[in-house]
């Protein structure tokens, strides 16, 4: 694989990790700006609000490996190794960490 094509895959990588970043911080601002619905449990403004934050943390650490790589021109395969796997991670068990979060204010 040559510089340019590694590159290419780098910024593909930091696009869709930027996209679902701001997906994420989008519910952030909407969680705590809009669930002011009395028949809303009152935890359920700071799981959503937990949640998203968790999510964009994620994704940030996938930009800034990206953007590490593009700067230094360093370590391809051990960074698009970790960044694939975050996001694939979250792509795979987000439904068990959306669970974790929202759980006990389901059941209360």
């Amino acid at each position: 694989m040559n510089s340019l094509n590694r590159k290419i895959s780098s910024i593909v990588i930091l696009c869709i990790a930027m996209l679902q970043l701001i997906i994420a911080a989008a519910r952030y601002i909407d969680a705590k700006t809009t669930l002011a619905n009395p028949l809303i449990p009152p935890g359920l403004k700071d799981a959503v609000a937990n949640f998203s934050i968790l999510i964009a943390g994620c994704y940030l650490l996938v930009i800034m490996l990206s953007v590490y790589y593009l700067w230094q021109e360093k370590l391809f395969w051990p960074v698009t190794i970790i960044s694939l796997l975050i996001m694939v991670g979250l792509a795979l068990f987000g439904h068990q960490i959306h669970d974790y979060y929202f759980r006990s204010i389901i059941k209360a």
